[in-house]
């Protein structure tokens, strides 16, 4: 069952001026999460990585070729600095994927290459004591809203038990998609968005077999093989 009360890391005063967002680097948030110190350096405005290119547009029917009345849009695209680079992590052989791609909806050429270093291996699972925290890197799904109640019930199940004690979660994002084969929208979902932290306790067993079950591994409880809820855990 969900807790009945959660504390908040932080609160914020109704005419509190809102924090602009960055980006944090690798190297900050392996520092956030061993408990150091970060730095202006180890942050990145967004529009240093990108710029906003919003794009406005009308249905069409597909048998008249004709504009439907009523159905405006807008999207938000992006367009990437010189130098701006996305690195995924595949399962499978890359021997195949070095090369000249088109990405994105609009088809953009993308130069695509195999690197050799893991950006996440220096992110070693940490020592934790009773509590821990968890940071999603990217979005997660979970079927009872914000509390990721599937991990927890299955930890249960080999003998931990976790309580949670406080969360930071901005309010919540839309994911959906384009099912290619099916041309057809996919799922519309709320999810958890990236850079929310979850704080636990180990109320019963070893708390390092619990961070395992956290640490580089995605606790999404929908599409968790396309990556969603990718986590790291830092000390507390």
């Amino acid at each position: 069952p969900k807790p009945q009360s959660i504390n908040a890391f932080f609160y914020i005063k109704e005419d509190a001026e809102a924090i602009p967002k960055r980006w944090i680097s690798l190297t900050g948030l392996k520092k956030y999460l061993n408990q150091e110190s970060i730095s202006s350096k180890d942050l990145t405005k967004p529009l240093q990585l990108y710029e906003p290119e919003p794009k406005s547009g009308i249905a069409r029917n597909r048998k008249t070729k004709t504009s439907e009345i009523g159905k405006l849009y807008r999207v938000d695209h992006y367009r990437y600095r010189d130098g701006v680079s996305i690195i995924t992590i595949i399962s499978g052989t890359a021997e195949n994927l070095n090369g000249i791609f088109t990405l994105g909806g609009e088809r953009r050429t993308a130069i695509v290459r195999e690197i050799e270093t893991d950006p996440l291996e220096n992110f070693a699972l940490p020592q934790v004591n009773n509590r821990f925290l968890v940071y999603l890197m990217t979005p997660a799904i979970f079927r009872n809203g914000w509390y990721p109640e599937r991990i927890i019930s299955l930890l249960e199940k080999e003998g931990i038990n976790l309580q949670l004690i406080s969360a930071y979660i901005p309010n919540y994002i839309v994911i959906s998609g384009w099912d290619i084969q099916k041309r057809a929208p996919k799922t519309l979902y709320r999810a958890v968005p990236e850079g929310s932290i979850y704080v636990f306790e180990v109320k019963k067993g070893n708390a390092q077999d619990a961070v395992k079950n956290f640490h580089g591994k995605n606790i999404s409880d929908v599409n968790p093989e396309e990556g969603y809820g990718f986590a790291l855990v830092g000390k507390i």
